[in-house]
């Protein structure tokens, strides 16, 4: 009665810590399932960042580009796009270093619970082979309590049982530990991995804005505004003289290159540019008197000899003629002068 009695509290405590084993592994795969997708919705978000992140340069480069007047004001805001584009990178890298070493480790876990799940199934398996076995010996001693032969055939079956299940529940405990001392371990190994690269990564971002942010102090705002004024105050022909002349000193352009960039604006070669103001010559020399006093713009009357029909050789009339030909409507748009 006594042996019964030391087997049910057994027995009782053999499934009360199965079944601590069973809920604390659901808890815990519960738990890492959630970690593992809120650090995957961080990482999402991060990237997303990243991308907003290379938007904003690549913005800031186009705008910066275009701008042809505040040279301070444009060097800032190219320095600022360069910048960013290299908090860009930092942010790349942290967003792998979160997947590879934060988020992969994690996202294991729910094989490891799902092992160590089938563990404790086990030592359920092996205690409910021993009660049956249990229950064959009584029901052998109840049927025929003289046959020693089936008695000790079935108490030797449920010794081998109840060793299996000794067996079981060491190798369960064993097992449940490395898991609970592994866990422990892993998630303060992934938690400081995660705060040292956003740590890493943060710092690295302070540095660049602090750079970022002494760049822009060097914007020469009165600089920039008094550039503005001196071609506001000129004339348009001037202006787009000047502002000629100072694209050509923001971006660095040679004359050749310039003149290869107008040779393909006008879908000709460079050498065609040379042999087209000759012809341009000839056929404004080869004109009539009358639309060359027109483009000359004389307020004077020309005389003409009536045998010849040539330009007057009034020596008043050609010193007050200017030295040039103004030409407007090219098709460059720009104004361009040819000697006479």
């Amino acid at each position: 009665m006594q042996m019964f009695r030391a087997t049910k509290i057994e027995t009782m405590s053999c499934e009360q810590q199965a079944r601590f084993v069973q809920e604390r592994l659901i808890s815990i795969e519960e738990h890492l399932c959630e970690l593992c997708q809120a650090m995957g919705i961080y990482a999402r978000k991060t990237s997303k960042m990243r991308d907003a992140n290379d938007l904003l340069a690549s913005t800031l480069y186009e705008t910066a580009s275009k701008e042809t007047l505040n040279r301070s004001t444009k060097k800032g805001m190219l320095e600022l796009a360069e910048n960013l584009a290299t908090v860009g990178d930092s942010r790349d890298e942290a967003t792998k270093e979160l997947e590879k070493k934060v988020l992969l480790p994690l996202s294991q876990y729910k094989v490891y619970c799902r092992n160590a799940k089938l563990e404790t199934r086990h030592i359920y398996g092996a205690k409910q082979k021993e009660l049956f076995k249990r229950r064959q010996l009584g029901k052998v001693r109840e049927k025929d309590p003289y046959n020693v032969r089936q008695i000790m055939k079935a108490e030797n079956d449920v010794n081998k049982a109840s060793i299996e299940v000794s067996h079981t529940q060491k190798a369960l405990e064993e097992h449940v530990e490395i898991f609970e001392k592994k866990k422990l371990k892993d998630i303060k190994q992934l938690l400081l991995q995660f705060a040292e690269s956003e740590l890493a990564f943060h710092a690295e971002a302070v540095g660049i804005f602090t750079k970022a942010y002494k760049d822009l102090l060097k914007i020469d705002i009165d600089s920039d505004f008094e550039d503005f004024r001196q071609i506001l105050t000129q004339q348009p022909t001037n202006y787009k003289v000047e502002t000629l002349k100072r694209n050509s000193s923001i971006e660095k352009i040679g004359a050749s290159r310039l003149g290869e960039n107008l040779a393909s604006f006008l879908k000709f070669s460079p050498k065609q540019i040379p042999k087209m103001a000759t012809d341009l010559k000839k056929e404004i020399a080869s004109s009539n008197s009358a639309r060359t006093s027109a483009i000359l713009g004389s307020n004077n009357e020309l005389s003409y000899d009536s045998s010849s029909e040539s330009v007057p050789t009034s020596n008043s009339n050609r010193e007050n003629s200017p030295e040039e030909i103004t030409i407007e409507n090219y098709p460059v748009g720009n104004v361009i002068t040819t000697d006479r």
